[in-house]
């Protein structure tokens, strides 16, 4: 459906037959009020007297030719006719709201349109298309809570239009009443999530800053979980990331974060790259450390005296890797043929980080059937992301909601879940 513009409601659009039938001869007017048909036939009601219909016709005349304060004066003369009908009341003010829009007076052609609402003259329709062209206006000259109220009342008289239920939100929101509108957005969310569909990022957003100007710091990082799973972009991850505390994260689990940072796209500090590869050499993953300084290097992150002081790491990670890889086999037969699975878990994880990521999937997985596994808990999340990076995405969330334990262990394997459950970027 195309809607009329508000600043172009003139008044020869409004009154139609009617008003022009008005000002002109008697057998003119009786010609246009006479119905082509049964269904167009216009009620006496529907005339407009030649004293309150030719001052319109003057002051739609005198709008055309941008002479407003005469088209103004025009639009009076019709008002101090006395006894006017509804149909005059009404016509009366839609020319005075456009006429005032014309000419910049927008607060008086607001009023002039709540006044003509306030006639009752017309079908349901017509009057809700006229809130809904003033829910649009209001919200355009922002006066939000007046476009705010009528877009509550639109909704209360059952208007349908699927554009004002997202301007009622942002009038509410933009008029101040920061827990009104998140209360609402926060409805609207709900049930989207109800029936399987994602919400508009723009409305998380809104519903977001809503939430942290009411205050609301739990349901705003709540917000940013959903944003983060449905656009996982790095800001969002990196806002969720923040959430972990490395003063009390065991120095075990920081190889975790740093993967997880690596990959949200939020290793973006040259220090953390190397303290990466420096935890990454001593868990011996000597193929992680140098594949994370190089990436690195790559994408000109390490700079200055972070680029010196990755030098003597990636030497150190490049030749315990050639030694990994020279040793490989001999290693993983030791592996497949020791009692219980720590080692298989072990030279699992290693494969993953030289690239062989499927292989170190399925390594992992028969260490775990083996037993014995020491640290279970921590050696389970390290699986869970590589499922994960094996595109072995309903895996890795049955994994990772499976782990357990102390020292940010279960805040970092519930954020790799929900990066597990998020949308692929595209």
């Amino acid at each position: 459906m195309t809607h009329t513009p508000f600043v172009r409601m003139t008044a020869l659009g409004l009154l139609a037959a009617g008003l022009l039938a008005a000002t002109a001869s008697p057998s003119a007017r009786a010609q246009a009020a006479k119905p082509a048909d049964a269904a167009s036939a216009a009620k006496p009601a529907d005339i407009a007297r030649p004293q309150v219909g030719a001052p319109l016709v003057a002051a739609e005349a005198l709008m055309k030719q941008s002479k407003f304060t005469e088209a103004l004066d025009k639009v009076q003369e019709a008002e101090r006719v006395a006894d006017q009908t509804p149909y005059e009341r009404y016509t009366v003010a839609r020319m005075r709201s456009a006429v005032a829009m014309a000419a910049g007076q927008t607060a008086v052609a607001f009023d002039a349109t709540e006044a003509a609402i306030g006639v009752g003259y017309g079908g349901r329709d017509e009057q809700r298309e006229l809130m809904a062209s003033l829910v649009h206006a209001a919200y355009a000259a922002k006066d939000y809570t007046r476009s705010l109220r009528w877009a509550d009342r639109y909704l209360k008289e059952g208007g349908t239009r699927s554009d004002i239920e997202p301007l009622r939100m942002q009038s509410q929101y933009l008029s101040g009443d920061y827990a009104g509108a998140a209360a609402s957005l926060l409805v609207r969310v709900k049930a989207d999530e109800a029936a399987g569909q994602v919400t508009k990022e723009r409305d998380l957003q809104l519903l977001l800053n809503a939430q942290r100007k009411s205050g609301d710091a739990a349901g705003g990082m709540k917000t940013v979980e959903r944003l983060a799973k449905a656009y996982p972009k790095p800001a969002y991850w990196g806002e969720l990331i923040t959430t972990v505390d490395r003063k009390t994260l065991s120095e075990r689990l920081f190889i975790d974060l740093f993967r997880l940072m690596r990959a949200t796209g939020n290793l973006t500090g040259g220090q953390e790259v190397v303290w990466y590869a420096q935890v990454s050499l001593q868990a011996g993953l000597a193929a992680e450390a140098l594949a994370v300084i190089d990436e690195a290097k790559a994408k000109g992150v390490l700079k200055d005296q972070d680029l010196k002081a990755a030098e003597p790491v990636r030497a150190k990670a490049a030749k315990q890797a050639a030694e990994d890889v020279a040793n490989r086999k001999k290693d993983e037969a030791a592996a497949r043929a020791s009692k219980d699975g720590n080692a298989l878990v072990f030279q699992g994880q290693g494969a993953v980080g030289e690239g062989r990521v499927a292989e170190g999937v399925a390594m992992q997985e028969q260490g775990f059937a083996k037993g014995g596994v020491r640290r279970p808990e921590e050696n389970r999340l390290r699986l869970g992301e590589a499922q994960l990076m094996a595109g072995q995405r309903d895996a890795a969330q049955k994994t990772f909601a499976a782990v357990t334990g102390p020292e940010g262990m279960t805040e970092l394997s519930r954020l790799w879940a929900l990066l597990a459950s998020a949308a692929v970027p595209q």
